[in-house]
């Protein structure tokens, strides 16, 4: 991945985050097991890693399933709010140790994607 398209990406995933963590958490995963991202330096890389794929494909199914549920709480309350901002800037951080970047701009473009995917682009 070239370094031009990082802050991109990192906004892209932070949305993804917005409407579903898990996924986003997921797809992030499945890339670096396939060899598409490079895992880098980031520490955050190492909890998403390849080896955890399956699990995060099952917790991203699980999580479609259960944002179905009528007992579901809104997305827009603080606790989930806070949660999927939070996963945004992680996988925002995991995109930048990719390309050896700024980690602080790319977590905060991840979470900025999470909390505008809120909103409605």
């Amino acid at each position: 991945m070239k370094r031009q398209h990082a802050p991109a990406l990192a906004i892209g995933v932070g949305v993804a985050a917005g409407f579903r963590p898990m996924t986003a958490l997921a797809v992030i995963s499945w890339s670096l097991k396939r060899g598409w991202l490079r895992p880098g330096s980031s520490p955050f890389a190492n909890i998403v890693y390849g080896g955890s794929s399956r699990k995060m494909a099952e917790l991203a199914i699980s999580e479609l399933i259960a944002d179905k549920l009528p007992f579901t709480r809104s997305r827009l309350n603080p606790g989930p709010f806070a949660s999927r901002t939070a996963v945004g800037a992680i996988s925002g951080a995991v995109i930048n140790g990719t390309v050896l970047n700024r980690p602080l701009e790319e977590a905060a473009l991840g979470g900025l994607g999470a909390c505008r995917s809120h909103r409605g682009i």
